[in-house]
C-alpha cells in the first residue's frame, strides 16, 4: 500500500494516468477529437500552473476582499461543482424520470421515480446542448417559454452502450408525434388535434411550436417489436414473426376492453388498414438499410418516416410519388425503427396510435424504481416502501 502511494505522489503518474482516462473517455468514446483541447489544461494543472498566476490568485484575492463577494461567489462555486459532477452523469450515465400515467401497470405505477440506464444502448449526445440543466422543455416556473435554443443544432450520435435494444425492454423514449405542439393543448397530440379538428381551426386557435427530438416529451413503454420483426395483434394478442408471445406476469388488461375507433389508430387510414387496438396488423418493422416498395397503398405507413424522421423532402402528384423532387417507387431506410406497447394493454396510447419510435429517439433502457409516491397522498403518507430500489425487468 505504502508503495502505491509512493507511485500515485509522483506528479508525472497522476498526469499520465487522468490523460489517459481523459482521452479515453472524452476522444476515444465520444468520437470528438475537439476534447483534445482539454490537454493542455490538464498539463498545466499539474506542472506549469500558468492559470493559477494569471488568474486564479486574482480571482481569489478578490474573493476574500469583501464579506459579500466572499458568500455570494462560495454558493456559485457550490453550484457550478455541481453541475460539472452532475451533468456529465446525466449525460453520459443516467437519466431520472417519473411515472405519470397508468399505462405501465401493474409494472410501472405513477408515482415511480426510476433509472434510466443510458450505457445499456450507449448514451445519445445532445441535438440541441444550448439548454437549461435539468428541464426537459419548457422552463420551470413558466407554461410555454422553451428552455432550450436552437442556435447549435448536432446530428444524431449515439456513443458504444452494453447492448443492443431487444424485445422486452422497457424503455424510454422521447415521444415520435412531440415534434409539434398546440399550446392550447400541450398535452394532447397535435396530429389528433389535426385530425379531429381540422389543421386550420387548430392553427387559427392555439400557438404552435416545434420541438428538436432531444426536446419531445418522454415517454416510457415495453419493446415488443424490433427492427425487421413482423408484428400482428390478434385479439388483444401479440405475435412476432409468425409466433404467438407468451403473456407476461406484468400484464394488465381491462375486463371489458374497449375497441377503440379505427381513425385513431395508426397509421390513420381505415380504408386500407381498418385495424383497432385489439386486432392489429401485420406490420413489418422498418430496419436500417432495408429497402421498399413504396405506392399509394402503403404509403401511410411510411409517410411520416420518409419525410419527418428521415428528413426528405415528399410530395404526391396524382398517383406518383416523389422524393426529393424525383419520382420515387422504392425507399431504404436509413434508421431503425421499433414498435412499443404499454404494459396496461388496454389503458395504454402507444406505437397502435402513433407508430413506429426511430432509434434516435431512444434515451435509454429503465433499470431501476429509486423511489415511489401515491400521487394523491402526502410525501411520508404516500411512500410505498416495497417498491423502493427495486428492479424493473425485461421479459
Amino acid at each position: 500500500m505504502g508503495s502505491l502511494k509512493k507511485i500515485w505522489s509522483n506528479r508525472i503518474v497522476r498526469f499520465s494516468v487522468v490523460t489517459v482516462i481523459y482521452i479515453l473517455w472524452f476522444v476515444v468514446w465520444t468520437r470528438n477529437l475537439w476534447w483534445l483541447i482539454g490537454l493542455p489544461f490538464i498539463f498545466d494543472y499539474y506542472f506549469t500552473r500558468y492559470i493559477d498566476v494569471i488568474w486564479l490568485n486574482h480571482y481569489r484575492k478578490f474573493k476574500q476582499s469583501n464579506g459579500v463577494v466572499k458568500y455570494v461567489l462560495e454558493w456559485v462555486e457550490a453550484l457550478l461543482y455541481a453541475a460539472v459532477v452532475v451533468i456529465p452523469l446525466k449525460l453520459y450515465f443516467f437519466g431520472l424520470y417519473v411515472i405519470p400515467t397508468p399505462s405501465m401497470e401493474k409494472t410501472l405505477l405513477c408515482g415511480d421515480y426510476i433509472f434510466v440506464n443510458r450505457l445499456e444502448y450507449g448514451p445519445k449526445m445532445p441535438v440541441t446542448p444550448l439548454s437549461f440543466p435539468f428541464v426537459q422543455h419548457t422552463m420551470p416556473l413558466t407554461e410555454d417559454t422553451p428552455s432550450f435554443l436552437t442556435w447549435i443544432q448536432s446530428d444524431y450520435k449515439r456513443l458504444s452502450g452494453f447492448s443492443e435494444i431487444k424485445r422486452g425492454d422497457v424503455v424510454v423514449f422521447n415521444f415520435p408525434a412531440g415534434d409539434t405542439v398546440a399550446l392550447s393543448s400541450p398535452s394532447a397530440s397535435y396530429y389528433d388535434l389535426v385530425r379531429n379538428y381540422g389543421r386550420q381551426f387548430v392553427w387559427d386557435n392555439s400557438e404552435i411550436i416545434f420541438r428538436p427530438v432531444d426536446r419531445r416529451e418522454l415517454y416510457v413503454k415495453r419493446l415488443v417489436a424490433e427492427a425487421g420483426d413482423t408484428l400482428q395483434v390478434i385479439d388483444d394478442m401479440v405475435w412476432i414473426n409468425g409466433v404467438k408471445q407468451e403473456v407476461s406476469p406484468q400484464l394488465q388488461r381491462e375486463k371489458n376492453p374497449e375497441k377503440r375507433p379505427m381513425e385513431e389508430i395508426f397509421p390513420h387510414s381505415p380504408l386500407i388498414y381498418p385495424w383497432t387496438a385489439l386486432d392489429y396488423g401485420p406490420l413489418w418493422i422498418p430496419q436500417k438499410g432495408s429497402t421498399v416498395e413504396i405506392n399509394m397503398g402503403n404509403l401511410p405507413l411510411y409517410e411520416r418516416i420518409i419525410k419527418n424522421y428521415e428528413g426528405n423532402d415528399l410530395s404526391v402528384d396524382g398517383d406518383v410519388i416523389l422524393i426529393n423532387g424525383k419520382p420515387a417507387n422504392h425507399y431504404t431506410f436509413k434508421m431503425n425503427y421499433y414498435f412499443m406497447m404499454g404494459d396496461n394493454r388496454d389503458n395504454s396510447l402507444d406505437s397502435r396510435y402513433w407508430g413506429f419510435v426511430p432509434e434516435d429517439h431512444i434515451e435509454g433502457k429503465a433499470s431501476l424504481i429509486w423511489m415511489s409516491v401515491k400521487p394523491e397522498k402526502s410525501f411520508l403518507e404516500g411512500i410505498r416502501w416495497n417498491r423502493l430500489f427495486t428492479s424493473i425487468k425485461s421479459y
